[in-house]
């Protein structure tokens, strides 16, 4: 365009320039128009300080790069529970490709493992503190159920009302896998699977409560491999093995489910039974010493016959007889049935009756 002296440029450019203060600041520099005055000849120029939107620019690309780079998962949803997007972690821990899960409901994929009273309580919290962070199970796109950590926070609009949600949750199967074994080789032992004396003593204290609170009878099995070590001495550990895992075979074909037997340690296993009474620890007594013959296999000869000498001792209310005296005497009869012969069974005595 000419006219009176002016013609319009319109060169526009981005530049690094240096402040006053001598820091370096982002600017767009446009030389607007060329203004001639006689023989002199001006430029009309605009400087725009974009330092600011540049610095924003830049988060924005490194939150965009977090976004898609986490190994978390992430997904946002609306202030109606819809969601609007997730990332590429969160597609691979949930099996979920982001075109079919955008725009669904957030509830879709619970899991069974939780009531509505949890989610509603979750829901209550998110609402009264902007977020919530827990254990879950979630359900994966194959149908299975698996467990995440997951961490929900709210994103507010300028009036100060949830307008976004951002739950994050990482895949925790390996740690709770971990956490089972850790847990079942402190409580079981190892070759048989039984637990191990440590769980037996924990679950017997808490059965000796509950029978003094509801008057419950309780029975108590002390039982010890009669020449075992023969076994391991003339066939090899893996015979005596052997023969631990028939016992235990046999001990369970005559337990109730809501009985409890442990291996104590070394050839020495331990039973108790739940509201039963010293007629009942003498059947079963009877029963696992006519399966002895099962056991001839693993015998290291007829003179050294692998047999079982068993101990019982009954709780008795009113006696106020701790754990340790209801063990001891169970201990003490499983001995007196071996110094009587082998191969039978001794009821303890009964406890002291408390003054």
């Amino acid at each position: 365009h000419r006219g009176a002296g002016r013609r319009v440029l319109g060169t526009s450019r981005d530049v690094k320039g240096r402040h006053k203060d001598g820091h370096v600041i982002e600017l767009n520099v446009s030389l607007g128009a060329q203004v001639r005055t006689g023989d002199k000849i001006r430029f009309v120029g605009f400087m725009r300080d974009l330092t600011e939107r540049v610095k924003a620019e830049a988060q924005l690309r490194l939150a965009a790069s977090v976004f898609t780079s986490t190994l978390d998962g992430i997904l946002i949803a609306s202030r109606e529970g819809r969601i609007l997007q997730v990332n590429p972690a969160f597609e691979h821990i949930t099996g979920y490709a982001s075109e079919a899960i955008v725009g669904r409901s957030c509830n879709e994929f619970r899991s069974d493992r939780h009531s509505d009273d949890f989610y509603q309580w979750v829901w209550q919290t998110i609402q009264s503190s902007g977020t919530w962070q827990g254990e879950v199970w979630s359900r994966h796109q194959d149908g299975r159920v698996m467990p995440v950590w997951l961490s929900v926070s709210s994103a507010f609009d300028g009036s100060g009302r949830p307008e976004r949600y951002i739950a994050v949750l990482y895949d925790i199967t390996e740690q709770k896998m971990s956490q089972e074994r850790i847990h079942h080789l402190a409580h079981y032992d190892a070759l048989t699977g039984l637990p191990n004396r440590f769980l037996f003593m924990d679950r017997l204290g808490h059965a000796i409560a509950q029978a003094q609170r509801q008057e419950r009878l309780l029975a108590l099995l002390f039982l010890d491999l009669d020449n075992f070590k023969q076994v391991n001495d003339t066939k090899g550990h893996k015979a005596g093995d052997d023969a631990l895992l028939k016992v235990r075979d046999i001990l369970v074909q005559h337990t109730r489910p809501t009985d409890l037997i442990a291996r104590l340690g070394g050839d020495e296993f331990a039973l108790w039974l739940n509201g039963a009474d010293l007629a009942i620890a003498q059947t079963r007594a009877q029963q696992f010493l006519g399966r002895m013959t099962d056991l001839e296999p693993y015998s290291a000869g007829p003179a050294r016959a692998l047999g079982m000498s068993i101990g019982i001792a009954a709780w008795e209310r009113g006696t106020g007889e701790t754990l340790d005296g209801l063990l001891a005497r169970g201990d003490s009869a499983m001995y007196e049935a071996k110094r009587g012969g082998k191969g039978k069974y001794t009821i303890a005595p009964s406890a002291q009756v408390k003054a």
